[in-house]
């Protein structure tokens, strides 16, 4: 797909000003490791960094003044391109969020501390292809036929990387942001850690702030949350214990209800209990 393909399908984040993200129609929502964590409709992620419910915002940047405005003198926002015989790669610096997938991959072609630092014929252009893919941020695509290629992603969602940005994917709409020179609509890095310089973008800040995350309690806990809200079924008899047509007094929790059967099912007072839910 192409980037003339791009758009909004579906999934919605908006930053709040000075607060959290805000993710509306996001099902799918996963730690480093790709195990779920436990979502609803709608639901807030921390960006300023300090909240104790990790992933989740519980209301710190207020106490801590979160201030999410981008830096003056952060990286330019520029896409550079760097031709080869078979392919082409386009870099914006300004979007980076620095993961090194690039770099520690195909170091022939990504070169740490060399001008121009990307060098397209450094490897096969199914490597440089490959490689390219990897990126989280947005700021890499690349071109074999004339026609770059932006999108990388099927299915929506966001991860929660290992101590480091979220990495959305799937074409999820992140409104009232600048995605960047020649940026992906596809897929991008934005910071948790509160300390980028180009909010709500990741810069790699998180590494020099030393930002960590203990994302084996925040999973237990959105589950355990999930949990206490899930409808669940509760064995109240047996099918032979209880007979069509006769009201049957029995005891849910604390709740004494009337149960009674016919040839839809069994009927309580709070409504149509289906056959299974007494066997």
């Amino acid at each position: 797909m192409s980037e003339q393909d791009e758009g909004p399908r579906g999934p919605v984040i908006v930053p709040i000003k000075n607060g959290p993200l805000k993710v509306t129609g996001l099902t799918r929502l996963c730690n480093s490791m790709g195990d779920s964590i436990a979502t609803t409709p709608t639901y807030i992620l921390c960006r300023c960094g300090a909240s104790k419910t990790k992933p989740l915002c519980d209301g710190t940047h207020v106490s801590i003044g979160f201030d999410d405005s981008p830096d003056q003198d952060r990286v330019p926002d520029r896409l550079d391109v760097y031709p080869g015989s078979h392919v082409t790669v386009s870099d914006n610096r300004g979007i980076c969020s620095h993961a090194g997938f690039c770099t520690d991959n195909l170091p022939k072609v990504w070169r740490s501390g060399v001008e121009p630092w990307i060098d397209a014929n450094g490897e096969s252009a199914d490597e440089v292809v490959r490689v390219a893919r990897m990126c989280p941020s947005g700021a890499l695509s690349y071109a074999t036929n004339g026609d770059r290629q932006t999108v990388f992603h099927d299915a929506p969602e966001v991860q929660v990387s290992k101590d480091g940005p979220y990495w959305v994917r799937g074409g999820v709409d992140v409104e009232e942001v600048d995605y960047g020179d020649g940026a992906s609509r596809d897929h991008c890095a934005l910071c948790r850690c509160g300390q980028s310089r180009n909010k709500p973008f990741c810069d790699g800040g998180h590494w020099y702030a030393g930002f960590k995350d203990d994302e084996a309690l925040t999973i237990s806990a959105s589950n355990r949350a999930e949990e206490s809200t899930e409808k669940k079924w509760i064995q109240v008899g047996t099918v032979d214990g209880l007979t069509r047509g006769e009201v049957h007094s029995v005891t849910v929790g604390e709740k004494v209800i009337a149960l009674v059967g016919n040839e839809d099912g069994w009927r309580a007072v709070d409504g149509l209990c289906p056959i299974k839910a007494v066997r």
